[in-house]
């Protein structure tokens, strides 16, 4: 994470997204937090996209 972080081309972006459904401390330790504007967010899952035929 510290090498993604250093990153030259990472360096001039406004915002950096990630998911994580339990490394939350991890991530943390690297200044990201929870997402303030969770509202705006939307999603379209398909789980079983890549079991098609």
């Amino acid at each position: 994470m510290q090498e993604v972080m250093q990153h030259p081309d990472l360096q001039d972006l406004r915002r950096l997204l990630l998911l994580t459904s339990d490394a939350h401390s991890l991530y943390g330790k690297f200044g990201f937090s929870e997402i303030g504007n969770a509202w705006r967010f939307m999603e379209i899952l398909r789980p079983d996209a890549y079991k098609r035929s």
